[in-house]
């Protein structure tokens, strides 16, 4: 009788609704605590939250070291099950505040009505709530479902920069799983509609530098290559292959160069993300970007110097394609919403996410966070409409509720699609 399960939608609304207190006591808390990428100890911190909270559940606790000697670890939760039924939930622990841009711009926890503003409170603090919520709920009403299931969290603590090691890991942790479950934001939609996200652009990254020939910008101009004119001309070109009816975008996100305007420039830097859909015009472009490496064709005009280009792949996203598997679940989470009274509708984001890497390992979805908007922006400016992140409260315990409903599902139905 212990082992039984409550499938009764009013018992799920009810059990949620006790835990609803204790769930955003625990987003608040995330919340509070600065996670910026390059914070290391802002990230770890969140990261002993998260795995505080989640051994509340049982879950055991492994680290594994990220991309930078003083970074915080990835964390991999896992709590073992009495079946062959994996299921595996997606996160990340760092955000793209700083801690000067969130004093500067006073952005921290605050609730209005039914927003709530906060850094990374839908990007995604709010998705790892919502994930644990809905396991609380499971674990309550359905304690057969809760220890039939073999869970793993997957945590990236550097999904906002790119992580070179986070992608073999997820992988591996991954391997012969049921489904995947991302829990990013959903966007904010007329009618309440959540996205359910089918596929990604993928995300390649690049750090371009050039070295040139200083020079004296008077009396020997004729004997410095500069570095600036040759990455601009570099900018130029790869902003060309822009192809917006292609899905291919370019984007010079940063450029610098040059220390006095009475000096020829010796070196210039820029910052580049290349974003497609497809795999075969990802592999194409990118091939374009790193053929780039090597002479460059601005040179002094005295003894012919050439510029050098030097093309540094930095880590990055793979395109997530529309594909069969991803289709399947999308059919099943749609009945399941529809069961549940909520509209979901089906996207291709142009955003990349920590699904890009697990797409083609299992069926994978992502959008199962709360709804919210403004992601990426710690602006408040009422006279401009200009506001920060935020989710709706009401929708962390609805996202909860329908990712119960998923969970039950997969399991009564043994795992199939």
């Amino acid at each position: 009788e212990a082992m039984k399960c409550e499938v009764s939608l009013e018992v799920w609304r009810a059990t949620l609704a006790k835990w609803e207190d204790h769930a955003f006591s625990w987003l608040k808390n995330l919340v509070s605590i600065n996670s910026f990428s390059k914070n290391f100890e802002g990230v770890r911190a969140v990261g002993q939250a998260t795995a505080q909270m989640f051994r509340l559940l049982d879950f055991e606790v492994y680290r594994f070291a990220s991309d930078e000697p003083r970074g915080a670890p990835h964390l991999v939760l896992r709590r073992k099950g009495n079946s062959s039924l994996h299921i595996v939930l997606v996160s990340h622990m760092d955000t793209v505040y700083s801690p000067e841009e969130e004093r500067e711009n006073q952005f921290r926890w605050r609730e209005e009505g039914e927003r709530i503003y906060g850094p990374g409170v839908a990007d995604i603090k709010g998705g790892t709530v919502t994930a644990y919520l809905a396991l609380l709920g499971i674990r309550e009403t359905c304690p057969l479902l809760w220890e039939d299931i073999n869970w793993t969290i997957l945590l990236n603590a550097q999904e906002e920069l790119g992580s070179f090691t986070f992608p073999p890991l997820a992988r591996e942790f991954a391997q012969g799983g049921t489904a995947c479950l991302v829990y990013e934001f959903s966007e904010e939609r007329p009618g309440l509609v959540r996205e359910l996200v089918t596929a990604r652009k993928g995300a390649a990254r690049f750090f371009l530098e050039v070295f040139g020939r200083e020079a004296h910008s008077g009396s020997a101009h004729e004997k410095g290559a500069n570095a600036v004119w040759q990455l601009a001309r570099v900018v130029d070109y790869l902003q060309g292959l822009t192809d917006y009816e292609k899905g291919i975008t370019l984007n010079v996100g940063s450029f610098h160069g040059g220390m006095a305007v009475n000096r020829v420039p010796d070196y210039a830097c820029a910052e580049l993300d290349l974003r497609t859909f497809s795999q075969e015009d990802y592999e194409k472009v990118r091939a374009k970007i790193l053929s780039l490496q090597g002479k460059g064709d601005v040179k002094s005009y005295e003894g012919g110097v050439p510029c050098r280009i030097q093309v540094k792949e930095l880590s990055g996203y793979s395109p997530w394609p529309l594909n069969d598997a991803s289709e399947s679940f999308a059919s099943l989470v749609e009945e399941v919403a529809d069961s549940l009274g909520h509209k979901v509708q089906r996207v291709r984001k142009h955003g990349s996410s920590d699904g890009c890497f697990l797409w083609d390992v299992l069926p994978t979805l992502d959008g199962f966070g709360p709804l919210g908007g403004n992601i990426h922006c710690s602006r408040r400016v009422e006279e401009e409409g200009i506001e920060q992140e935020y989710i709706l409260r009401s929708s962390l315990l609805e996202s909860s509720l329908l990712s119960m409903g998923v969970f039950y599902h997969l399991w009564s139905r043994g795992g199939v699609l």
